[in-house]
């Protein structure tokens, strides 16, 4: 079935690359990237998987190039110079270990004025300064985006309606993007069915500056997000379930109803820089998440790029850091010493359940070995944190001896990036 799958794709970007000539007269075009990837780790005791929005699996000490392997096309009509339709495909490995390609955007487009622009559909959630962009490899200069800000809000499209309005004062360049939406039922390729979240009544709003070689980004999106398991997003347990059921004839009703995944607010904020001035490339991002539920730990992290143009290298530094704001440990205060410690030690595997505290050093380069491909290699030092017992970080099926305390692992990724 993976073959099939992928093969699907590639009959797809071979007819869309014989579609170009009619382009002019058909009002359709077509394009596609991909991945070709191979990564490897020094542990046996934790599998990397990119962070937890690509897969439950990962590569651990052996060489997979799974979790980066992607293939991807995308079709438009034009019906006149204002109103066009586009459809993506995407497909990557997913949590229940296949190719299977699934629809990333479907959407209509309407430009009623050359500022101004409305898409509705399926369409990508600006959370991230290149959320646009994020599965196209080829245009960036890393491997792959910094988990430690683009793990913390997994949620990459929506069904709703946006706008984008672009205007000029002075020298500098502006565009804002509101958008609304909801998503139900949704899983990321990581998260398979049983943990799926509905997103409803989300709104964003994202303003962006271009001056010069800089440019600079905030953005805000809010939502409501319930999980469809009985339990936490990250920790659907039958100990947290049981609890949420006895607790209210227990006098832990207003306790139960924090960790409840239900209609929970959640917000998340970001800031962007980038400097580009053809050689030297200084790009950095801020993000932070908050949530109403216990379930869902409040969480910012931040990375930073720095890279110089060589001809057709491009060597980069990256470091990256995620930090957990909520404590590693819950401590009962409500009086009832009864079930104080089942309750402590139950809120306590709360906390820890969506606990992801690391940091990492990535070294590497890129070479654009022609005009639609670039090759690339990446190391990676990471540094797992949180508390003792959970010291994961973003690695997914972990041993014991991992979790009980910080690690350090080595990750190796080579890869070629293309574009048709």
């Amino acid at each position: 079935m993976k073959r099939i799958h992928v093969l699907i794709l590639a009959a797809l970007a071979s007819a869309a690359s014989s579609a170009h000539a009619e382009e002019s007269t058909s009002g359709f075009s077509f394009s596609g990237f991909g991945t070709a990837a191979a990564v490897k780790t020094n542990t046996d005791d934790a599998r990397f998987s990119g962070g937890p929005a690509v897969q439950l699996g990962g590569v651990h000490n052996g060489i997979d190039g799974a979790i980066d392997n992607k293939l991807g096309v995308q079709g438009s009509y034009k019906f006149n110079d204002q109103l066009s339709a586009t459809v993506q495909l995407l497909s990557r490995k997913g949590g229940d270990d296949d190719f299977k390609p699934r629809v990333e955007w479907a959407y209509i487009k309407y430009d009623p004025t050359s500022d101004l622009s409305f898409h509705a559909g399926r369409i990508r959630l600006p959370a991230y300064l290149i959320s646009d962009s994020k599965d196209v490899g080829y245009s960036q200069t890393w491997v792959r985006v910094p988990q430690e800000v683009y793990a913390q809000f997994n949620l990459t499209y929506v069904t709703g309606i946006d706008l984008t309005y672009r205007t000029k004062v002075g020298g500098v360049g502006l565009t804002f993007q509101p958008l609304f939406g909801e998503q139900k039922n949704y899983n990321t390729p990581g998260n398979p069915t049983p943990n799926a979240i509905d997103t409803k009544d989300i709104a964003a709003l994202s303003a962006t500056a271009e001056i010069g070689n800089w440019t600079l980004r905030i953005g805000t999106l809010q939502t409501k997000i319930s999980s469809l398991a009985n339990g936490g997003v990250n920790a659907g347990s039958l100990a947290l379930s049981n609890f949420n059921r006895l607790a209210p004839g227990l006098g832990y009703g207003d306790l139960a109803a924090k960790v409840a995944v239900v209609n929970a607010k959640t917000t998340f904020s970001g800031v962007a820089g980038v400097y580009d001035d053809g050689t030297w490339l200084f790009q950095s991002e801020y993000a932070v998440r908050r949530s109403d539920t216990l379930s869902v730990n409040n969480s910012h992290g931040w990375y930073g790029l720095g890279s110089y143009r060589i001809g057709k290298w491009t060597p980069y530094l990256i470091y990256a850091v995620l930090k957990n704001e909520n404590p590693g440990t819950y401590t009962d205060r409500n009086g009832l010493p009864v079930i104080s410690a089942t309750v402590s030690a139950i809120m306590s595997g709360v906390y820890q359940a969506s606990y992801t505290d690391q940091h990492t050093v990535s070294v590497g380069t890129r070479y654009d070995l022609m005009k639609n491909v670039a090759l690339k290699g990446q190391f990676d030092r990471i540094t797992t944190g949180g508390p003792s017992g959970n010291t994961r970080g973003l690695f997914t099926v972990t041993t014991p001896a991992f979790r009980s305390g910080p690690h350090n692992v080595n990750v190796v990724s080579l890869l070629v990036d293309f574009i048709f």
